[in-house]
């Protein structure tokens, strides 16, 4: 199974940048293994804290491997029939089913998390 990396340097650098690493983090765990969405798979930092007052300079969150993503697909040159059109909507809808779990934190599920 191949995964995707998402590294997170200097996350305490900006109060904002951690708050919304954070967010995606409880985002991505409320939407649980939904077929249509992004799924969370593990959170892992480095350096690994040696006690609680040890800072953690990177943090790398892992997700599934997509080969693509809606919004690359609609933005590619290819023409999109109607029964693409009809699939993508679907999709959409399936995923939005989820959203309703995760409007409390403010955010929206985007076309590059579904698949």
């Amino acid at each position: 199974m191949q995964v995707a990396l998402k590294k997170c340097e200097n996350i305490w650098r900006h109060l904002d940048d951690a708050k919304r690493i954070l967010r995606e983090i409880k985002i991505l765990q409320l939407m649980g293994s939904h077929e249509n969405l992004l799924w969370l798979s593990d959170v892992f930092v480095w350096p690994a804290p040696t006690s609680p007052s040890s800072e953690i300079l990177q943090l790398y969150i892992v997700s599934d491997l997509l080969e693509t993503d809606l919004a690359r697909i609609i933005e590619s040159p290819q023409p999109l029939s109607n029964s693409h059109l009809k699939y993508f909507t679907c999709v959409r809808l399936c995923a939005g089913g989820r959203r309703a779990c995760v409007r409390a934190c403010g955010a929206s599920v985007r076309a590059a998390g579904v698949r």
